[in-house]
């Protein structure tokens, strides 16, 4: 009885712990992604949905979807877009040479807007006509960016210069919560594993203990308190971890 009751609470303390450290590391991710996120403004493109939303409403901007473009590719698109309306060409003739240095979704995706535009949509329509095959939400923010440009006549390329290192940014931050993310699994996974094992080589060395536990009042307390801590450790752990997954 003693041994079980000792491997109660070292269950107890390693549970403890860390979830301490899980959820430390949780909020610390949380301090250091909030100073950096974008500063553009949230445009909404539905009149029944609000202009602007909470700060933590940001962070959804990267999380990863099949329907996404990589974020380098973003980047590398409106630095790409940047030259070419400072070397003064329109926003078309831009898009018209953008063509043949992207790729995937961004490709096919400028085809539709020049199509559009030649026959005779502007600019921001054929824009927000992309969004029916790539729900993207730096997508939108763009959107917005070339139709302040149009109603305006503000600064485009400042605007996406501003804009751009923020974004490389955030995907360094990105590359090391995923890195902390797949350390704080891993942790989880051997703390989950601990109580099986524990309890497996305790059956393989006192299998009389654990007849006696499983025939008393308080060895079966203990155990059900046992196996209640575990459950509950494992699926904390699980929900911290899969929360970091989508920074």
């Amino acid at each position: 009885m003693t041994l079980l009751t000792v491997v109660f609470f070292i269950n107890l303390m390693l549970s403890l712990v860390m979830g301490i450290i899980l959820i430390k590391s949780y909020l610390s991710h949380h301090s250091s992604l909030s100073p950096l996120l974008p500063t553009l403004p949230l445009h909404q493109y539905s009149p029944t949905e609000p202009v602007t939303r909470p700060q933590r409403g940001l962070l959804s901007f990267f999380t990863a979807s099949q329907n996404q473009v990589n974020l380098e590719e973003w980047c590398r698109f409106f630095d790409l877009l940047c030259f070419s309306l400072k070397s003064g060409l329109t926003l078309r003739q831009a898009f018209q040479a953008l063509l043949e240095h992207v790729t995937g979704p961004l490709h096919s995706g400028l085809q539709q807007v020049l199509h559009e535009i030649n026959l005779g949509s502007s600019t921001s329509d054929s824009l927000n006509h992309w969004l029916n095959s790539l729900e993207d939400p730096l997508l939108k923010r763009f959107i917005f960016i070339v139709e302040l440009h149009e109603q305006t006549g503000g600064d485009m390329v400042r605007l996406l210069k501003q804009w751009t290192p923020q974004l490389r940014q955030r995907q360094l931050l990105l590359t090391e919560v995923k890195h902390a993310t797949k350390e704080a699994r891993a942790s989880g996974v051997i703390l989950s594993l601990l109580t099986p094992m524990m309890a497996c080589v305790t059956w393989y060395l006192h299998p009389q203990l654990w007849h006696e536990a499983l025939n008393t009042q308080l060895g079966l307390s203990l155990l059900i308190g046992t196996v209640l801590l575990w459950l509950i450790g494992s699926l904390w752990t699980h929900k911290l971890t899969q929360g970091t997954r989508h920074y």
